[in-house]
């Protein structure tokens, strides 16, 4: 895993934009990156555990 930067996202209609002031990885996000999920392609976000 990298850190990257990318710009504020624009919320499209029916979407909500969060700010997030955490974030972990934990062994849900580890075990889509060694063998992948069902129906999951590059580039997938990874991050289930978020506080805002």
């Amino acid at each position: 895993m990298r850190w990257s930067e990318f710009p504020d996202p624009t919320p499209g209609k029916g979407e909500v934009l969060m700010r997030l002031a955490a974030a972990g990885v934990n062994f849900m996000d580890a075990g889509a990156r060694t063998s992948g999920g069902p129906g999951w392609a590059a580039p997938t976000l990874l991050g289930v555990e978020g506080m805002a």
